[in-house]
């Protein structure tokens, strides 16, 4: 967002001038011409401007911190005196509908907010109780960033052939693994947007829907109507969809009943919780299915994590003198913002149930030996897809080390901070 953009969206309103954490004053003053209601439109409109993809709030002890998430990185935008802080807090939680009175339970909600230029943006509202008040946090899901295809994830040419392939089965279980924030349920709209060609009849059970799919059927899970994922996808498979997307599986009834569903000549697509590709294989057998059926459903697994991706106009090449190894770091340029890089991409790990792969899960191998066989098949571990990535400038060492335990990494990102800090001390001098 330029200087210009940036003061048209902040309406001349103090609140929003950015500053660090040691630069916050606590006894902040709020000008009373500065309503709750404009505040509160006027961070919406930076944080979808600034593409967030989160919003926290959180009283502390003597202030209320605002804070935004993007590219995966928290950045400090404000602290509020306590009160001002309660009033904003109150009026977030009575647009998403939770009761302002009760400060002692978790409770969530949601708000649609139609902001300038005709930008929609949906925001989940989570709230907990804490020490000193309560934590909101709150995230974005802007509609004019719209779909994105296969090609924008950020899967390397080889990469994207073997998810290309997944997807021309006719029927089986394509697994999304990844932690909370891994960008799975993109992947998956992003799957759907490949297969939904017009030619086959798609169902997807969501907790909640994010985004409206054209031409596709969505349903929402309402676990408090006693409607749960296992209960949706049994009412799916009476509807006859060529291909169905689970949210989340999270439970034995879930499991089997996705299992079912792919050895029966439907296509599913289902996320589940993993680290790596074999252990979400594992984590489904952990649901006490039956692992020959798990065998001949799986098609294969997508494990993910985000990281940020360079600025290819200003990134700076390093060679280290003494390993000859070369990687990157980020420079500054107005194309990002002077930030060193533009976007996050998808770092993944993909497994494809080979024959072999496909016998080793029936036999019930374990993980380590399930991923020595899924490597020899040709398998690229996350660490593997990192140094790719890491050698031909796509992302630097410390953001791959952040997300992966790798010795390999661990090292250039050792090589890449110590040449940043000498750069620091040389331009400080």
């Amino acid at each position: 967002m330029s200087d210009h953009d940036s003061a048209n969206v902040h309406h001349d309103d103090p609140h929003f001038e950015s500053v660090s954490e040691g630069d916050v004053s606590p006894d902040l003053v709020v000008p009373e011409l500065n309503s709750p209601e404009s505040f509160a439109i006027a961070l919406m409109e930076i944080a979808a401007g600034q593409k967030a993809s989160d919003i926290f709030i959180s009283d502390e002890q003597d202030s209320t911190v605002i804070r935004f998430r993007r590219m995966g990185r928290l950045k400090i935008v404000r602290r509020l005196p306590r009160t001002y802080g309660r009033r904003l807090l109150n009026h977030f939680r009575a647009l998403a509908g939770i009761d302002i009175a009760d400060l002692m339970h978790p409770a969530d909600g949601r708000v649609r907010f139609n902001l300038e230029n005709n930008r929609e943006v949906d925001v989940r509202f989570a709230v907990l109780p804490t020490t000193f008040g309560q934590d909101m946090a709150m995230r974005m899901f802007d509609h004019s960033i719209g779909m994105i295809n296969i090609d924008d994830i950020g899967f390397l040419e080889d990469e994207k052939q073997v998810v290309h392939r997944m997807l021309t089965s006719p029927s089986g279980l394509i697994l999304v693994a990844g932690a909370t924030g891994s960008g799975k349920t993109n992947s998956l709209y992003a799957f759907l947007h490949q297969l939904n060609n017009g030619q086959r009849k798609i169902h997807t059970l969501e907790e909640p829907i994010e985004y409206t799919l054209p031409g596709i059927q969505q349903s929402q899970v309402n676990v408090r109507a006693g409607c749960d994922f296992a209960d949706l996808l049994y009412g799916c498979m009476r509807q006859s969809p060529d291909v169905i997307m689970v949210g989340e599986i999270r439970d034995r009834r879930t499991a089997e009943t996705a299992i079912r569903a792919g050895v029966s000549g439907h296509l599913v697509l289902a996320t589940v919780h993993a680290q790596a590709a074999t252990t979400a294989v594992q984590n489904m057998l952990s649901f006490d299915v039956n692992r020959h059926f798990l065998a001949d459903a799986l098609v294969g697994v997508l494990n993910q994590t985000l990281v940020r991706q360079l600025c290819t106009n200003c990134r700076v090449e390093v060679e280290d003198p003494d390993t000859s190894q070369r990687y990157f770091i980020g420079g500054k340029c107005e194309k990002c913002d002077e930030e060193g890089f533009t976007r996050m991409t998808c770092l993944p790990e993909i497994l494809e149930a080979t024959q072999r792969v496909a016998a080793a899960i029936a036999r019930g191998d374990s993980a380590d030996e399930l991923g020595r066989i899924a490597m020899e098949e040709g398998m690229m571990t996350l660490a593997q897809g990192a140094l790719k990535r890491i050698e031909s400038g796509l992302i630097t060492p410390e953001d791959a080390a952040m997300v992966m335990s790798d010795h390999r990494v661990r090292e250039l990102a050792t090589l890449a901070i110590s040449h940043m800090e000498e750069r620091d001390r040389a331009s400080a001098a």
